[in-house]
């Protein structure tokens, strides 16, 4: 009995500090967690705590807490009453139920999250990628936490169709929902000229410096979510593919690879020889049923047979293409 009321003033004390809020803020609540593949470093208790964030910075949303949900349900149990996500969530005046899910590959994590709005009974889903890119010194396992913010902030923002959502903020913080990308290869165009020059001759080596090069700019960008190297090549391993040849054509069976794991855009490239200059040209691509759909293209001149004029012209063009301002 005692218990019981315990939880019924602890009930009361919360839902009148609710009240005493603005009319304006939403209250959530998360009603089930699931974890994938690779996530053993989270639990939900790092889930709500991200989610709360996620809620406080979004300025219009608050995350009822889990000991208050499950303070409920207890009494409902108690009282003889199922405590189902419905009923809890009426009781406590939340808005939307969330069902969440987590999911890592290799070096990228998902998040999902599914609403449903109590008030009109509509169903809303969005989803958001993170790049991981913290490891422990000792065994290099992933600290997942900060890609789980990310990736929750931009689930929201995607769920609620606010991309603007976090514009107000600095930093990290500043996200927005963002599609997948893939860095794939740079075909390189034989010419009497060019095949002498080094660049060309060594072309395994420096075709993956070229990719390397353009994901390190890549992933500045706050359009796309881009997956490094190691994360393209564990999805085409998924599918039983070799490792790509970086210095050839975009392979068919790559890129219905990389559709099959709902990757939206492709960046592909070539270097040749046209009118007594080395060309480097890139294209951003849309990843289609059909293929490869080129929207944008930039080239820029490879001055001479130089790792670092290479690499400039990488960077350069990369930069154009997907409007990085970062230098």
């Amino acid at each position: 009995m005692f218990r019981l009321a315990t939880s019924l003033i602890f009930l009361l004390s919360y839902n009148f500090l609710l009240f005493s809020q603005q009319d304006t803020i939403e209250k959530l609540l998360i009603t089930q967690i699931e974890f994938g593949q690779g996530t053993t470093n989270i639990n939900p208790v790092k889930v709500e705590a991200a989610m709360n964030l996620v809620a406080r910075l979004g300025q219009k949303y608050q995350i009822i807490p889990f000991d208050v949900r499950d303070s409920l349900a207890l009494t409902f149990e108690k009282q003889g009453k199922e405590p189902t996500p419905i009923a809890l969530g009426k009781e406590l005046s939340a808005r939307k139920l969330l069902l969440i899910k987590v999911n890592s590959f290799a070096n990228i994590l998902r998040t999902d999250i599914i609403s449903f709005d109590l008030a009109d009974s509509s169903v809303r889903f969005g989803k958001g990628y993170a790049q991981i890119r913290y490891f422990t010194k000792d065994k290099n396992t992933p600290i997942l936490d900060p890609a789980l913010l990310t990736g929750l902030q931009r689930a929201f923002a995607d769920m609620l169709n606010e991309p603007d959502l976090y514009e107000h903020l600095e930093g990290n913080f500043k996200v927005r929902p963002a599609p997948p990308l893939v860095i794939g290869t740079i075909n390189y165009i034989e010419n009497d000229t060019l095949s002498k020059w080094e660049i060309f001759r060594k072309r395994q080596v420096t075709s993956y410096f070229a990719i390397e090069t353009i994901f390190e700019f890549a992933r500045h960008s706050s359009d796309f979510v881009v997956f490094d190297i190691p994360t393209r090549d564990s999805i085409y391993s998924y599918f039983n593919l070799y490792e790509p040849e970086n210095y050839a054509p975009p392979n068919a069976n790559e890129i219905q690879a990389l559709l099959n794991f709902e990757v939206e855009f492709y960046i592909s490239g070539e270097f040749f020889w046209d009118n007594g200059n080395a060309y480097l040209k890139l294209y951003l691509c849309k990843i289609t049923e059909k293929g490869l759909e080129i929207l944008k293209e930039n080239s820029k001149i490879v001055k001479t047979d130089n790792l670092d004029d290479f690499k400039k012209s990488l960077e350069l063009v990369t930069k154009e293409l997907l409007n990085i301002t970062k230098e």
